[in-house]
């Protein structure tokens, strides 16, 4: 038994969302595929302790005008706030965060969509006489499509199309091989007291040791109860020491924070694991299709390893589709 539509999308992150949102606006049946129990991918909150904790990226920023927009109507919505300004590539740009939390907006751009959460696609196929995607997901049902768009990390997504017997293009499999994501660890800490010495926005950014950030998620607004604080590990530490305990690393990066988060002021820790988290060997272009653009990848490997970056190859991907349906 499988269920028809015009476009599937393969993941609620950023990515997809916008690429959804863009299809969904002319009139198109698109639906949303996600494994996670929420939308929004690595723009991801959690409770936990009494806490509540912006645990994958903290903030964006917008570069390009068409960004831009999005952010505006999210400030203007209340989804999305100014948080601080730092020096960028041209001058002072202002760090956005989601409100109440970074999930925030990616759920506004899915309002209304058909999004199957707790949903693990199998596999992706492409029958060549029928001009139709199939996707497969975990319970065996299928949903079928004229288009996909697939914005899981890029192995991930070679790995669907290999289970679903596609054979890429020489030059695009090369292509998407050379893909290289770095790890991240994100320690969740709820705190008996506030930290100590931090900027006013809560956030505080390292140029070198084990931690790459750590923000204060009750200063920044988003938990409104205990005090819950977030320590990213480098890239470095975090490829390093990735099958470690919890234990270990725990204690590795709360000993590297020790000046503004005494031992004595953890009540509680919790470690997530981001294998994907960023990233680090990208391709220019926004996004990379094939069978006239029934099958797309993009996300954040495509274009700039940023939210912004994310949001405009989902775009990008939703308008090449669109466009192809003659409906720009």
């Amino acid at each position: 038994m499988s269920e028809t539509f015009d476009v599937i999308v393969v993941g609620a992150g950023i990515a997809g969302a916008v690429a959804a949102r863009t299809l969904a606006d002319r009139g198109l049946r698109v639906v949303v595929v996600e494994k996670s129990r929420g939308v929004g991918g690595r723009m991801a909150t959690r409770r936990f302790g009494g806490g509540i904790f912006d645990h994958g990226a903290q903030f964006f920023t917008a570069r390009d005008p068409r960004f831009q927009r999005w952010v505006d109507r999210w400030v203007a919505s209340g989804v999305a706030a100014r948080w601080f300004r730092r020096p960028g590539r041209s001058g002072m740009e202002v760090g956005y965060r989601g409100v109440p939390s970074m999930t925030a907006p990616a759920k506004q751009l899915q309002a209304g969509l058909s999004v199957r959460r707790e949903t693990l696609v199998v596999a992706v196929g492409f029958d060549e006489r029928r001009r139709k995607v199939s996707v497969r997901v975990q319970d065996d049902s299928v949903l079928e499509a004229g288009h996909a768009i697939l914005t899981a990390p890029v192995p991930q997504a070679l790995a669907l199309l290999e289970a679903g017997g596609v054979a890429l293009p020489p030059e695009v499999q090369v292509q998407l091989e050379a893909v290289r994501y770095a790890p991240c660890f994100a320690l969740m800490a709820v705190l008996n007291e506030a930290p100590a010495g931090l900027p006013e926005s809560g956030f505080l950014e390292f140029a070198e040791g084990p931690v790459s950030w750590l923000a204060d998620n009750t200063r920044k607004g988003v938990a409104n109860g205990r005090t819950a604080v977030t320590i990213h590990g480098s890239s470095e530490f975090s490829a390093e020491n990735f099958e470690a305990s919890p234990e270990v690393v725990t204690a590795a990066l709360l000993a590297a924070v020790k000046r503004w988060i005494p031992a004595k002021t953890v009540a509680a820790t919790s470690l997530h694991r981001w294998r994907y988290a960023r990233p680090v060997a990208t391709l220019t272009a926004r996004r990379v299709a094939w069978c006239g653009d029934r099958l797309v990848i993009c996300g954040d490997a495509f274009g700039g390893a940023r939210v912004e970056g994310a949001a405009l190859s989902g775009l990008e991907a939703g308008e090449a589709v669109a466009a192809r349906l003659n409906l720009q």
